[in-house]
């Protein structure tokens, strides 16, 4: 484990089917349909990777800039 890489996965809040031509749903903006073998409901899923050592210099100031914020989420 290196503490200078990290990997995130987030719930983009949607699942994907596998459809009867055995294509699958599409996922919206960057997220990716992951499902296990054999079945036919899976989770839409953001992944994303970072190498802290290409950024070796980091001030506080620069690594809050770039903190994603919360979003608000809506019910309807």
């Amino acid at each position: 484990n290196n503490e200078n890489e990290l990997f995130s996965v987030e719930y983009c809040g949607t699942n994907c089917t596998q459809q009867n031509n055995g294509s699958w749903t599409k996922c919206n903006g960057n997220c990716t349909c992951y499902h296990e073998d054999g079945k036919t409901a899976g989770l839409c899923l953001s992944t994303e990777y970072t190498d802290f050592t290409q950024f070796p210099n980091l001030t506080n100031e620069e690594i809050d800039r770039v903190t994603p914020r919360p979003e608000e989420i809506q019910s309807h």
